[in-house]
């Protein structure tokens, strides 16, 4: 019979480096979460200058219309404002579109 008494494990030399991958990648989900993804052509809070054509000859925009949200697609433009109204706009129909940042 042995009687020898079991040595208790030890610690993984690998943990601390286990650990601190498993929270930077908490850490970057958690930020990717809050702060979304970056997408190309979405803009927040500007400050929009355009004139689409509404029919041949006749044509309708704004001169400093702030919105929200200013989404720019291969085929359109989607501008949101304040009150969460949308306005889509065919590029073939732009006729003019400028934007800054909004002052605040």
């Amino acid at each position: 019979m042995n009687t020898d008494t079991p040595t208790p494990l030890q610690p993984s030399p690998f943990l601390p480096l286990c650990l601190g991958f498993v929270a930077g990648a908490a850490l970057v989900g958690a930020a990717w979460i809050l702060l979304g993804p970056s997408r190309p052509g979405h803009f927040h809070d500007m400050t929009v200058d355009y004139m689409y054509e509404t029919s041949p000859g006749t044509a309708t925009g704004s001169s400093s219309l702030e919105v929200e949200s200013l989404e720019i697609h291969p085929e359109f433009v989607l501008l949101t404002d304040a009150r969460g109204e949308s306005r889509l706009m065919m590029l073939s129909r732009l006729r003019k579109l400028h934007f800054k940042p909004t002052a605040k």
